[in-house]
């Protein structure tokens, strides 16, 4: 907002100044405006009071207002008595400098240490006579300054050299030194031996030598630890250094142009490119001699390779067997002969996509497949492949049955019609008067239940019983009681509940009331939607007969 002035007029009072209610409120918006930017909008968070020189307003956020303070403000660190760097500190070219000789120090807080780019000083002051050194990488140390240097040698003792004596640098035997101008000479004469010099060794003694070139005399070396390499030549084996004193050795029979090694006590041919494959010790080829297409073949009993004749191909096998799992890696057997296996375990598959994938059946006469599409086997004849009937089927594939023209509902048979000439089962409600449709076997369970078994209980109820159940019987079957409950619980079939005042009902029913028999009951078509079956004794025994 900006400053807003109080209109005063011309003179007093000449009404062209503002009102005083204009005027106040010009007075509280400037004062509303200066509270909300230098405090909360209510209250000041600028405290003055105890103010000194160069000191300056800071925010004090235990107090929550701008207070002086003697921080430094930015730039200028003179007058700040804790300073601290938020960054890295440059210089600029300049340097620091001390004032009135004044020290510089830079002491590192708690185990901290001093670090000049990479070099890293100690945090003591060492010891006296000590100097700085360095380990080579980036710690400097204190290290003593001695006035004597150790003097050590491969053989002898070590020595303790003074500094201000003579260091002298001694020849030997065929040995000599010189010192010129701060350099040390160690010159030999023609008594030590070189590797470029002709010399002649004699009486020496050699400590696991390597002898290497060409001579025209004989070489005769002997040692007595592994690792020797002793060559010779003969013009027979039989005139070869024993060869259990020189184990390791390499000699060659002039005459045959073979090699041989030293080991075990014995010569040892060593096989090339003139060698018979005879030399291996597990090969026989003498006891019997190679001829045309053998092969070399195991034998367990001489545990050797000896020449042996085999078929060379399967075809001429008269009766080849397998000695592991045969991979047709991909590739079919095929021909005309017979596939006979009569092991237990065998697996041969046999499926194809559909029917249209199957081969032509006349050629594969009862070949076995399976039609993944629908899931269905069939075989093959001379005719055609054949489909096989299953479980999983319904009867109505079999040819000589239709239950699609009419679809088949709970308690009908297949009944045998001519249809057009040719003989089909079809669902039908006939069943012959004769025919039982079904037996139920009846007890009781105290004067409580009459218990059912028999026809539409064994599959359907644990036990094979039920208590008083519900009958469903059909017009025009038959179906027969055979009770078991004793003189004292007869079993009727009535036309209603003891409570109703129903009586026995006889249509079409033989023998009905009796505890101990068979009642046989042929529903006629006439008979009520609703029956009974009850005790005559007990009320609480029997239940509904519905008829359909």
């Amino acid at each position: 907002m900006a400053k807003q002035t109080i209109n005063l007029g011309s003179s007093p009072n000449d009404g062209t100044g503002d009102n005083l209610r204009v005027g106040g409120d010009k007075i509280n918006d400037n004062i509303n405006e200066l509270y909300t930017a230098l405090g909360d909008g209510s209250d000041l968070k600028i405290v003055v009071s105890g103010a000194s020189s160069n000191q300056i307003l800071q925010w004090s956020t235990s107090n929550n207002r701008f207070e002086p303070t003697n921080s430094a403000a930015a730039g200028d660190i003179s007058v700040d008595l804790t300073p601290q760097l938020g960054g890295d500190l440059d210089v600029n070219g300049n340097k620091i400098v001390s004032a009135s000789n004044g020290d510089i120090e830079l002491i590192p807080h708690g185990t901290g240490k001093i670090k000049l780019d990479t070099l890293t000083f100690p945090t003591s002051a060492g010891t006296s006579n000590y100097v700085l050194a360095t380990d080579g990488a980036s710690a400097m140390f204190w290290k003593q300054v001695g006035s004597t240097i150790t003097l050590s040698a491969d053989i002898g003792t070590n020595d303790d050299f003074t500094v201000g004596d003579t260091l002298n640098f001694g020849g030997g035997s065929g040995i000599s030194t010189t010192v010129s101008d701060d350099n040390i000479s160690i010159a030999i004469d023609n008594t030590v031996a070189t590797l470029t010099d002709s010399q002649t060794l004699s009486n020496k003694t050699y400590d696991d030598p390597a002898l290497t070139g060409v001579s025209t005399g004989n070489i005769k070396l002997r040692c007595a630890t592994l690792g020797s390499f002793i060559a010779q030549g003969a013009n027979a084996l039989a005139s070869f250094e024993a060869a259990s004193a020189y184990p390791g050795a390499f000699a060659v029979d002039t005459s045959t142009h073979k090699g041989y090694l030293a080991s075990n006590n014995a010569w040892n041919e060593i096989a090339t490119t003139l060698s018979s494959i005879d030399i291996f010790a597990d090969v026989n080829t003498t006891t019997a001699t190679p001829t045309n297409g053998q092969v070399l073949t195991w034998v367990s009993g001489s545990s050797d390779w000896r020449p042996t004749s085999i078929v060379s191909e399967l075809s001429d096998d008269a009766s080849p067997v397998l000695g592991a799992g045969l991979d047709t890696a991909g590739f079919t057997i095929s021909g005309t002969g017979k596939l006979d296996l009569t092991g237990s375990g065998g697996k041969a598959r046999y499926d194809f996509t559909n029917t249209g994938a199957l081969p032509t059946a006349a050629t594969y006469t009862g070949m076995f497949a399976v039609t993944t599409s629908d899931s269905k086997a069939h075989f093959a004849t001379g005719s055609g492949w054949i489909n096989i009937i299953t479980e999983n089927d319904s009867v109505d594939r079999l040819s000589d049955v239709d239950t699609t023209t009419v679809t088949p509902v709970y308690g009908q048979v297949l009944v045998y019609e001519n249809v057009g000439g040719t003989g089909r089962w079809r669902p039908n409600d006939y069943t012959p008067a004769s025919k039982v449709a079904a037996n139920f076997n009846v007890t009781n369970n105290g004067s409580t239940d009459f218990t059912f078994t028999g026809d539409g209980f064994t599959t359907h109820n644990s036990g094979g019983s039920q208590n008083d159940p519900v009958l469903y019987l059909k017009k025009g079957h038959t179906y027969t009681f055979t009770v078991s409950s004793g003189a004292s619980h007869p079993f009727q079939i009535q036309t209603a509940h003891s409570s109703g005042g129903g009586g026995a009902y006889n249509f079409g029913v033989d023998n009905n009331t009796t505890g101990s028999g068979t009642i046989t009951f042929c529903v006629p078509m006439s008979a009520p939607a609703t029956l009974y079956y009850e005790c005559t004794s007990h009320s609480g025994m029997g239940n509904t007969i519905n008829i359909s």
